[in-house]
């Protein structure tokens, strides 16, 4: 979870808060229907096995997704190859248990939520009664918390949040953070771990669960304000919570990825976000999905068109940002248009019946054109409507972001096309403007595309068209054909999605990006920089591919190994991410380095001897260069020279720079470097091995006498190459005297 949320006044109030002691996370958006696996997304590895039939995964009326836990698909298990595996227990002996779920109606005995692998139910409902409680397997069985479940609990979704203890208390329940505590003080025998969530073969839960998270141990009061506060926003039962309860918190997290959602009733919810700190981002805007059109009498409608969908890469920010998202299209209507500035703007879809709009919806029964697809933005993404033919009876799909709609062939409505889907914004990675299905005369109702509705059927009880998903600007499904007719289903509210500074030195300031000559790294240094990191070749059959990397230096939808195979990578290209765009490639083919990883990391590797990466030459005056080095054997490592000359920033030994006689290298003689911080991270008198800490070196030259360089990895002396025996992850190069001063710290600080 890594997702900041704001009220409509444009304040940050809440991020998908992680704390430190995040223990298990399941959530049913980021579930997909069919799969065997419900993935834990703590990162702690617990996944739940589940059925795999596809009717797990429910759709509710206001498009929002959930496990559906009611009787008829089992319940999710954690196993360990085979074996039923209880969670870890709490390290401190006590969890904290957050579940958006909603209860339903049955007459069952017993209602498991949570049951430990071999005893011990710790939340569980009495339906004779409705009571809340746990199961004592050893004791008194039934232990009754005094609470009942109410009736809106089982008409609709609600937070639910236990503070569960070996110790007494040993159970404390609250409904919507109501403040009031419902208690259970002992059990004969209690045991907090479990294994099946959502009922055991004999105890089915009978109920949809949206989302459900463990913490170890109890949550500060803060902590829980955050977490239920995320969870009730996007879950949309914020108005559950008591009025006092509000946050004016923000929260940044691993991957600082900020949703702005439609909350309201009007066409657009609108926003200014002040973007203090803030100085480029990576945005996502989202139209609201339009809504399938009702069928009249025998003659089904056509499904509703996904929002236009506008993906940028390092979008200059500044304060006072105007933000809208537009709402999903009530029936038959088109969606809202959301933006992220007046330039930067996505339609919503068009309805169903061929209207226009970001992508267009499905053409009804006989209708032979498809709505057309228009875009407020040059880079929008939608496209036109599914067309129906004269004579064939069935109605068409809405267009979505990456695929039109598709064209009916006969009595079944056709299906929607196919929306974007996004893959570095974390929990909110899915698939956004798909297209709803179109309704069915006289088979099936088309499916709607990822998170778009699907068409309604003749002459049945599912008539009407379902809605698309909440915050996909996805479309509703249209209506199948019967006596009376059925309804479209809505469409799927937008989302505006931003991730800011997705650079690592965003934060410095603009001149640490604008005065940089060369910027060298496996990581993206600047928002303003939008292509990849390095280029490389493999050595079985000298194919090439470029790499990107995120600001953190993880490769982006890229699998380095798998695509190696056990080859070797070599560095063709490593690009500039400056203004400059001097990429350095190396003088020959047999003379390039070679990507590697080392603790974890990606970097390039010199071999101390020939292997060099060259760029245009520059006067350099201040520099920063992170380096590992591997062996002494070579004592004059290079970090950056002038290729064929004596002049080149190299360590000798224990020392850099002007320390001893290196600054005779660099100079000629004349105009020594003057360092403003000695080398970081030194933890021992030896540089090379054994050490075990990246060092880091940031310095300025007061003179421009002799300071060509054009080359990294690789110097001369005498005719001889003294390189690089080691590891470089980074180096940014300046023309300006003193370019990093009082920047060494936070440089630092980014890695």
């Amino acid at each position: 979870m890594d997702t900041l949320l704001c009220n409509n006044d444009g304040d940050i109030v809440i991020g998908t808060y992680q704390p430190s002691n995040t223990l298990l996370s399941l959530s049913a958006d980021q579930y997909t229907a069919g799969s065997a696996t419900w993935s834990d997304q703590s990162g702690n590895g617990l996944n739940f096995t589940v059925s795999t039939n596809a009717s797990l995964k429910g759709t509710d009326a206001n498009g929002f997704p959930y496990m559906n836990f009611g009787g008829s698909y089992g319940h999710a298990k954690r196993l360990v190859g085979s074996t039923l595996t209880n969670i870890p227990a709490p390290t401190t002996g006590k969890y904290t248990v957050f579940c958006v779920t909603q209860i339903l109606n049955s007459t069952a005995s017993y209602r498991t939520l949570t049951r430990g692998a071999t005893e011990d139910h710790p939340i569980i409902v009495q339906t004779g009664n409705n009571n809340l409680g746990l199961w004592d397997s050893y004791g008194s069985n039934f232990v009754d918390s005094g609470f009942d479940v109410t009736t809106d609990m089982t008409s609709t979704r609600n937070l639910l949040v236990w503070e569960l203890s070996t110790t007494a208390p040993i159970y404390k329940f609250q409904l919507n953070e109501s403040g009031t505590d419902s208690t259970i003080n002992s059990a004969t025998s209690y045991t907090l771990p479990f294994a099946s969530l959502g009922g055991v073969s004999d105890s089915q839960y009978w109920g949809n669960i949206y989302e459900f998270i463990v913490y170890d141990g109890v949550l500060s009061a803060s902590e829980r304000t955050y977490v239920a506060e995320y969870l009730t926003h996007k879950w949309d039962i914020s108005s559950k919570l008591p009025s006092s309860f509000t946050s004016t918190h923000g929260v940044l997290t691993t991957q600082e990825t900020l949703a702005f959602l439609y909350a309201g009733s009007g066409t657009e919810t609108t926003y200014t976000w002040d973007a203090e700190g803030v100085t480029y981002a990576d945005i996502l805007v989202v139209g609201g999905g339009g809504a399938g059109r009702s069928s009249s009498g025998y003659a089904p409608a056509g499904g509703g068109g996904g929002g236009e969908v506008v993906y940028r890469q390092g979008v200059p920010v500044t304060p006072g940002v105007e933000i809208k998202v537009g709402r999903g299209g009530p029936v038959a209507t088109q969606g809202g248009i959301s933006q992220f500035t007046s330039s930067i703007r996505a339609n919503g879809g068009g309805s169903g019946g061929s209207g226009s709009g970001g992508s267009g919806g499905g053409a009804n029964r006989n209708v032979t054109t498809g709505g057309a697809s228009v875009k407020l933005s040059v880079d929008g993404m939608g496209n036109v409507g599914g067309a129906s033919i004269s004579g064939i009876v069935g109605a068409a799909g809405g267009g979505g972001a990456t695929q039109a709609g598709f064209n009916v062939t006969g009595g079944s409505g056709s299906n929607g096309g196919e929306g974007y889907a996004t893959t570095v914004f974390g929990v909110w990675n899915t698939v956004y403007g798909s297209g709803g299905g179109g309704g069915d005369r006289s088979g099936v109702g088309g499916l709607g595309g990822t998170n778009a509705g699907n068409g309604g059927k003749h002459d049945a009880a599912d008539k009407s068209g379902t809605p698309g998903v909440a915050h996909t600007g996805s479309g509703g499904g249209g209506a199948g054909a019967e006596n009376g007719g059925g309804t479209g289903g809505l469409g799927g509210s937008g989302i505006v999605l931003v991730k800011p500074n997705p650079g690592a030195l965003d934060g410095l300031g603009s001149s640490v990006y604008t005065q940089a000559v060369g910027a060298y790294a496996l990581r993206r240094l600047f928002g303003a920089y939008t292509g990849a990191q390095v280029r490389l070749r493999r050595s079985t059959d000298n194919a090439e591919t470029d790499v990107t990397f995120d600001k953190y230096g993880y490769p982006v939808n890229f699998d380095v190994d798998t695509w190696l195979g056990g080859a070797t990578g070599y560095v063709v290209t490593w690009y500039d991410q400056s203004p400059a765009s001097s990429n350095a490639a190396a003088d020959t083919v047999g003379n390039q380095p070679v990507l590697t990883q080392f603790g974890g990391k990606w970097v390039v590797q010199f071999d101390g001897n020939t292997q060099n990466l060259r760029y245009s030459q520059i006067d350099v005056l201040s520099v920063w260069c992170r380096y590992y080095i591997l062996t002494g054997t070579n004592n004059y490592s290079t970090l950056i020279g002038r290729a064929g000359a004596d002049k080149s920033l190299r360590q000798a030994g224990d020392n850099i720079g002007n320390a001893g006689n290196v600054g005779d290298w660099i100079a000629s003689g004349t105009g020594e470097w003057s360092l403003n911080t000695t080398i970081v991270n030194k933890t021992n008198a030896r540089l090379y091995s054994p050490w075990v800490q990246w060092n880091t070196y940031t310095g300025n030259r007061s003179s421009s006498y002799g300071n060509l360089m054009n080359e990294m990895g690789r110097g001369s002396y005498s005719g001889a190459y003294r390189g690089l025996n080691g590891y470089m992850s980074e180096l940014i190069l300046y023309s300006t005297q003193g370019a990093l001063t009082g920047k060494h710290t936070s440089l630092n600080q980014t890695v």
